[in-house]
This record gives C-alpha cells, structure tokens and sequence, in this order.
C-alpha cells in the first residue's frame, strides 16, 4: 500500500494547526476526533501513539496532528 501524498506537513501547535484547516476548508465543516493506536515493540512493550484526526463533515479523513506536526493530504484540496 502506497503512501499518500502530503500537500502540507509541518512542526506546528494543535491550535495553529486547528486554524489552518478552519482557514482552509471553512469553520463548521471539518470535526476532529482524539485516536490512540497500540502497538508492541520488538520486546513486547505496549507502544501508544495518540494523535487527532481530522474529518469533513462527509467523513474524508483530512489530516492528522501528533506530538506538535501536523499534516493535511493532498486529496483533501482536491474534494
């Protein structure tokens, strides 16, 4: 499975990167859901990476921020 392609990425805040994507794709038409995904390392040890996704209101999966970067995909200019 290919990557997909990033029109932006970038070391930001949660709240810059808030105003970004209301500056882009317009208050009201995006919600953001909190995500942790669970992984083990090579010993065994439980890995949680917690990020927030972000959605249009038609559930396109915009872009994501986690650990101070954030990034919007290239499809997401393109609906």
């Amino acid at each position: 499975m290919s990557k997909p392609e990033l029109a932006f990425k970038a070391k930001i805040t949660k709240r810059k990167f808030d105003a970004k994507l209301v500056d882009d794709f317009g208050h009201g038409n995006i919600y953001s859901t909190p995500y942790s995904e669970n992984n083990m390392d090579g010993d065994g040890n439980p890995i949680v990476k917690r990020m927030t996704l972000y959605y249009t209101n038609e559930h396109v999966h915009l872009g994501t921020w986690m650990k101070g970067e954030g990034w919007i995909f290239e499809k997401s200019y393109q609906n």
